[in-house]
């Protein structure tokens, strides 16, 4: 006796994977981020090489110092409020309350020859924001001081 072949097609549901799709895709859309536009700028970075004798560099020979060229270093503090906005600027003891009035400040320094710095050390308070620290790198970096350093804020 001969029995009809039953089909043996599957059908798929197409209507509720496409709606997962959807609801993926919506998600996705929804909670997409881009990421905060990113700066340049140079730093100097350590060597690629170990050093295992460190030798201390020399000052240069027509430096009016005899210190050596790590100690020359200026301190410049960044002070900001919890919004991460700047509200102070510290060179040593002085205070400065925008970039301009610092800049001029320290483009006499390096100008003068008794005074003579080689590198700076910043400063920068956690909250700060980074338009503000790129801001006085970029003033560094006009200024001819392309040593910087930073450090934490205790």
């Amino acid at each position: 006796m001969f029995r009809p072949r039953q089909s043996t097609e599957i059908e798929v549901p197409l209507t509720p994977m496409l709606d997962v799709a959807f609801q993926l895709l919506t998600f996705f859309i929804l909670t997409f981020k881009p990421a905060p536009m990113e700066l340049q700028f140079d730093l100097n970075l350590l060597p690629t090489t170990p050093q295992t004798e460190p030798e201390p560099e020399p000052p240069p020979e027509d430096s009016p110092s005899d210190e050596p060229p790590a100690i020359r270093s200026f301190q410049v503090t960044l002070l900001s409020d919890n919004t991460g906005e700047l509200t102070g600027i510290d060179l040593e003891e002085l205070r400065f309350e925008d970039l301009p009035s610092l800049r001029d400040r320290i483009k006499g320094l390096l100008e003068d020859p008794d005074y003579a710095f080689d590198q700076a050390l910043i400063r920068a308070h956690p909250d700060l924001h980074w338009e503000h620290l790129v801001s006085v790198l970029n003033m560094f970096s006009d200024l001819g001081l392309t040593k910087v350093n930073f450090t934490e804020m205790n």
